[in-house]
This record gives C-alpha cells, sequence and structure tokens, in this order.
C-alpha cells in the first residue's frame, strides 16, 4: 500500500518546519550557554550532560525537519561530547575543539536561514 500526502499535509509540515526553523536560534544559543557551563562553576561531568541532551535533541529533530547541515554537525558536536564524557579529558585542545562545533552549529543555522536551502523532499 503506498500512502500519498495530501497537498493540506505538506503545508501543515511545512508550517510545522518554519516553527521549527524559527525556534533554531533558540535551540543554538541554550547550546552555546550548556557548553560555556562546562569551564564555569557547574560540576563538568553534569554541565556535559545538558549540553549533551541538548545536542542530542537538535541532532534528532533537526534530521526529521529537514535541516541537514544543521543535523551534520550537530551530530558530530553529539560524538564529541560523548568521547568526552567518556574519557574525562576535557583540557584547553578539548575546549578549543568545542569552540569549533559550537562555530560550526552557528553556520549550520545561518546557512539554514538563507532561502531556498535546507529543503529534503
Amino acid at each position: 500500500m503506498k500512502t500519498r500526502i495530501t497537498r493540506d499535509h505538506r503545508a501543515r509540515l511545512e508550517t510545522l518546519r518554519r516553527a521549527y526553523g524559527e525556534d533554531l536560534p533558540r535551540r543554538v544559543r541554550a547550546i552555546e550557554e550548556a557548553a560555556a557551563a562546562v569551564s564555569g562553576a557547574v560540576p563538568r561531568g553534569e554541565a556535559l550532560e545538558v549540553a549533551y541532551h541538548l545536542v542530542h535533541r537538535l541532532s534528532g529533530s533537526s534530521a526529521i525537519y529537514g535541516f541537514e547541515a544543521v543535523h551534520r554537525t550537530a551530530r558530530e558536536l553529539e560524538s564529541r561530547l560523548v568521547s568526552a564524557m567518556e574519557s574525562g579529558v576535557l583540557g584547553g585542545a578539548w575546549e578549543a575543539e568545542l569552540a569549533l562545533h559550537l562555530e560550526g552549529l552557528r553556520q549550520a543555522l545561518t546557512a539554514s536561514s538563507e532561502p531556498g536551502t535546507e529543503r529534503s523532499e
């Protein structure tokens, strides 16, 4: 049995996708704040876990809504956070790498907000 998506369903999906896209900057800011807490007063393990969960959710939801660049970048960051949680190694080099991943996420966000990008069918 083949399922077809009606125009009405497509319109609803596009409305949801647009709303999700409008919320992406807030999600990225929350990840940046959580990442900043890794170097702050919050215990590192706890801060890493918060950052991981935010990134994990972003990775999955951005794929669902077709924001591929955001998904790929979040997936890479998620992998790096898992490695850091497992190894416990968080030196200056790790923080520099984290900063690069966050910059990549910001760039993916910018690219996804440009008209005609990040469409998936």
